[in-house]
């Protein structure tokens, strides 16, 4: 849901980009302009536990990876996401999961 208490949907089946603070809260952004908003734009690069690309239609969340260019996210941050995003109530039953590997240097 979004901060207004409707359901979220994401434009044209397009994953949008999200974050997910160190309390658990979700920041999510359906349209990114790219070279303009990134991940780190929604909390000024701040720390987080998990990152990565969403696709939700109608509430319901469709496609969920760990995409982030700037934070990185390892497997166990994606986990963390996926476990919160559940205990939150989140219908993930359905959903595409994605892990991509990112080379740490």
């Amino acid at each position: 849901y979004n901060s207004s208490g409707a359901p979220l949907d994401s434009p044209n089946e397009l994953e949008g980009i999200f974050v997910m603070d160190k309390s658990g809260n979700m920041y999510y952004q359906p349209n990114p302009e790219i070279g303009v908003f990134h991940h780190t734009s929604f909390l000024a690069g701040d720390e987080v536990i998990s990152a990565g690309q969403l696709r939700v239609e109608k509430g319901k969340v469709t496609y969920l990876d760990n995409g982030s260019g700037h934070y990185k996210p390892e497997a166990v941050h994606h986990y963390q996401g996926i476990y919160n995003l559940i205990k939150s109530g989140a219908d993930l039953s359905d959903a595409e999961v994605k892990f991509r590997q990112f080379i740490q240097k």
